[in-house]
């Protein structure tokens, strides 16, 4: 989905590799979410609940735009315009391979992982 050119990203050399690892496991889905570990124990889509904020959608969307338990947090690293209304569309710009989005939300999905594991 949000990959339309593979190939070397500058924001690959430019980001300190701690911060790398888990945004790359959470764009690939190499994490231990909910809406991962889930389907390892063959939990429906629809049965794998968020305890931080009872919700029932647990996808890397709902984390990082819609969340309630990281507003503050999502307030102070991403720009208004991520999270007011979010959509599909602004998730995509979110996760391009762009060194500014990156910087704005790694620090989102470390603070996601600390929380959710």
């Amino acid at each position: 989905m949000f990959k339309e050119i593979f190939g070397f990203k500058e924001y690959l050399v430019r980001t300190p590799c701690k911060a790398l690892k888990f945004i790359i496991k959470f764009r690939t889905r190499n994490h231990r979410l909910p809406v991962e570990t889930g389907s390892w124990y063959n939990i429906e889509t629809t049965e794998r609940k968020y305890t931080l904020c009872n919700s029932s959608s647990c996808e890397e969307f709902h984390y990082l735009l819609e969340c309630t338990a990281f507003n503050f947090s999502r307030y102070k690293l991403l720009d208004k315009l991520f999270y007011q209304s979010p959509n599909v569309l602004k998730f995509k710009t979110l996760m391009t391979d762009s060194v500014y989005h990156v910087i704005k939300y790694r620090k989102l999905c470390t603070l996601i992982k600390s929380n959710c594991q």
